[in-house]
Formats: C-alpha cells, structure tokens, sequence
C-alpha cells in the first residue's frame, strides 16, 4: 500500500543513543514522578512547581550543611587557640575569618541543581528523555489520507517488538506441551501452549519449517477508550502479547495507536456514512501497516538467536484478537461474515482461512479494496 512507503521514525535514531540525563536513583525517581503523578503526569507547569520544590529543599540543606561546616571549623579552631594560649588577644573569630578548605560551592549542592539548575532546564530534559525512550523503542508515524483529512498513525514494528520480548525475557517457552488426562478422562488443558489450536498449528509449523522451528505466539488487543473526564479525548491503542513469554503476570506492550475518528456534526444519514466509512478506512490502513511485515515473516520465519542457543526459526502466529468491532476482527481472519474473502491481506477465501489450502493465496491491495 502507497500509505507504508511514508512511515518515518517519529523520532530519528540518532537520539535514542545519547546518553539519559537521569543517571543517578534520585534523578531517576525524580522523573518516574514527573511523568506518572495522577497517572496521566505532570504537566509543564506543574513540573516546573514540582521541580521548585525539590531545589528549595535542597538549598534548605546546602545553607544548613554549610552552617554546621561552619560551626565544626569554629570548634576546631578555638581549641587549637586555646591550646597555644592566643585566647586572651581577644580576637573575634568570624566565619569570614576561617580559611576556606578548598572547597566550592558545587560540593554542597544538591543532584537536582548540579544536574540542571533551573526549572527550564529540567522541563527541557523531561521532554528530552521521552524523546530518547521513543526513538530507543522505534516509534514510527505514518501519514494516511481517509476521505480528504490526514491522519498520524504512530505505531511499532509488531515482528521487531516480538523478538525483542523473546530476547529479553529470562523465562520462555517455545514448544507446546499435550497436558494428561484428568479423573474424568479428559484432557486437561491450563492455558493457549497446550491448547488444541497450538498444538496443531505447531505439528504444521515444524513439519514445514524443520524441528528447530517453534509457533511464536501473540495475541492483539484493540479498543477504544475514553482519556479524559469531560470525554473530549479519546485514545486507541494496539496492544499485544506475546504467548512465549512466561511471566507470572500478563504483560501486554503497547505498539500502536489509532486516530480517532470523531462522530459527524450533522446528524444525517449521509454524515453517519461518511464518519463509518472513514472510521473504516483509518482502521485497515493502521492494521495494514502494523502487520506489514508480521504477516511474511508468518510463511517465512525468521531466524532467532538466544544466549547460549544455536539459532531458531520463529515463524508468528496470531492466536487471539480481542476487539469489538467486526472489521478488526475480520482483519487476521479470526471471525468470518457474509463476505467470500475476509479483510485480510490476502484474498484468502473464507472456506480455506486459516488452514493449509488458504496458504500463498495473493496478496490483496488494501487502499485500492477501500477506495472501491
């Protein structure tokens, strides 16, 4: 589709390889607050009060270190005064007249103003490490044009995404394994690696891609949700999981967000079709960019290597799509409806979806489907 060939980095690599200005626990923490308070974060100006704060407490504990350095070098000195007998000249020692240790003024103050020193300079650097994580993550933009209005889709690669998870996590498994038999004499099944649906696709897998081949398994959840109490803002975000990984938690990764496509001013039934058919279009584009590469990497594999392994075959499956719309569930072939060909990327036939027949079948213009 023309729309993939516009997709950008949102922002350019060169910045994920800086270094983070946030190097220190303190700092840190400092900017784990600053971006999650109220959940949604700080804004500018509350970060620029928040960050007030914390130089006012540690100027609080520079003037009262520099009062006790004071106070201990007072100390010193009358002692040695008094040990040499120059206590009776009566001279006035003052704090200006204690000499100084060679120290600055640096050495008392505190990591939030030795970092930045002002509350622009820690606003400047707020905005900077969001920068640095999004280009370290690979966000990309892409610029699609529905019914005359551009929409900014920001997403990741899905297929890169995966196999960082797969390379990164310390607990994996890429077989699936048939669980026993239960008192009842059925068999027991615990989660989707031992289900029917796995097992089975990952016979084909390994039959068609050799036994060093493995099914890597995800799951996508797509919704819509409301971001703000006035229900002005809206967001709707791609997220997926993949099934390989075992945590004792879910962990689901964000990897896309949606334009929203607002509801029609004019309460017509032209106008509701127009906002339905653009709603529509804005969705498949998105999808079809996401999956651009996930769904050839499904027939071809591609090859991973693990620490202290010799190299696999990853070859992506898709096993759930939760969304409650019937287009997006359509897209991946996961729920069929009265039309002969799903929304796919192919022109799979919906007889032959999803089993060996339905394989290599040609590729399908997405932008030329929609425009028709």
């Amino acid at each position: 589709m023309p729309e993939a060939s516009k997709t950008r980095r949102f922002v350019p690599p060169s910045v994920g390889r800086r270094p983070s200005s946030f190097d220190t626990p303190l700092l840190r923490e400092a900017l784990k607050f600053a971006l999650r308070a109220g959940a949604m974060g700080l804004s500018q100006a509350d970060q620029r009060w928040y960050v007030s704060l914390l130089l006012m407490a540690e100027e609080s504990g520079s003037v009262a270190r520099r009062r006790g350095t004071r106070e201990r070098k007072l100390l010193r000195q009358t002692a040695a005064d008094r040990d040499v007998n120059v206590a009776a000249q009566e001279v006035p020692i003052t704090s200006e007249s204690i000499p100084s240790d060679g120290r600055g003024d640096s050495d008392v103050e505190g990591e939030i103003s030795r970092a930045f020193g002002s509350k622009d300079a820690f606003v400047s650097a707020v905005r900077g490490e969001q920068r640095r994580v999004l280009s370290k993550l690979g966000w990309d933009v892409t610029p699609l044009e529905v019914e005359g209005v551009t929409h900014l889709f920001y997403s990741r690669d899905l297929l890169v995404v995966c196999l960082d998870l797969l390379r990164d996590a310390t607990h994996l498994q890429l077989w699936g394994e048939r669980l026993g038999l239960g008192p009842d004499g059925t068999r027991l099944r615990s989660d989707m690696l031992d289900s029917d649906v796995f097992l089975t696709e990952e016979v084909h897998v390994r039959g068609r891609h050799g036994a060093l081949a493995f099914v890597l398994a995800v799951q996508l959840f797509i919704d819509e949700a409301v971001v703000s109490w006035s229900g002005a803002h809206y967001m709707f975000p791609i997220r997926a999981r993949v099934l390989n990984v075992r945590y004792r938690t879910v962990q689901w990764v964000t990897i896309g967000h949606v334009p929203h496509v607002g509801k029609p001013v004019a309460r017509t039934a032209a106008a509701r079709h127009r906002a339905s058919v653009a709603r529509n279009g804005v969705l498949q584009r998105c999808l079809a960019v996401l999956l651009r590469r996930f769904v050839g990497a499904s027939q071809t594999g591609v090859a991973v290597e693990f620490l202290g392994r010799q190299t696999l075959t990853a070859v992506p499956r898709i096993f759930g799509l939760v969304a409650d719309q019937l287009g997006e569930r359509s897209v991946v072939c996961r729920m069929s409806n009265a039309c002969e060909s799903f929304c796919s990327h192919c022109v799979v036939r919906r007889d032959v979806a999803g089993g060996p027949a339905g394989v290599g079948a040609p590729a399908r213009d997405v932008t030329a489907a929609l425009d028709s």
